[in-house]
């Protein structure tokens, strides 16, 4: 099946950036970054500002990527004709692995003080935001 296939409705086709994703993206960066902060809030205003720089690009990059990541999974999959649910699951397992893993190694790089409280919220949230994300592209896919 040829990627231009006129039969793949366009959700389906891994190429298309949907605008949901530029606002989630702008409100993981916002809020997550928001919590960073909050959570260093006593090593100094430095510490602060740079948990926060870096907990919301964190969250920026694996938010847009892992969205666009699951899309382009899902379509590739449902191309070659995966089965549904396999093909939504090991996106979802993908992601969620991906984006833990550029979480925590991000904040240890930067030396981030309260490591595990600036990135607990966005690890969960993380693990029902890809299965979630994964679904709604599933239905989106015929």
């Amino acid at each position: 099946m040829d990627i231009a296939d006129p039969e793949l409705p366009t959700p389906c086709l891994p190429w298309r950036l949907e605008p949901r994703v530029l606002w989630l993206t702008a409100g993981a960066v916002l809020l997550y970054g928001a919590l960073a902060a909050f959570a260093n809030r006593a090593h100094g205003d430095a510490a602060m500002l740079r948990s926060a720089l870096v907990q919301g690009l964190s969250c920026g990059v694996t938010t847009f990527g892992l969205s666009t990541l699951i899309d382009r999974g899902i379509a590739w999959q449902v191309r070659r004709r995966w089965p549904r649910r396999s093909s939504g699951a090991f996106a979802a397992l993908a992601a969620m692995a991906l984006g833990a893993g550029l979480h925590v190694a991000a904040n240890l790089w930067a030396g981030t003080p309260e490591l595990v409280a600036t990135v607990a919220l966005p690890l969960l949230a993380l693990s029902l935001y890809c299965p979630l994300y994964a679904a709604i592209a599933l239905k989106r896919c015929p």
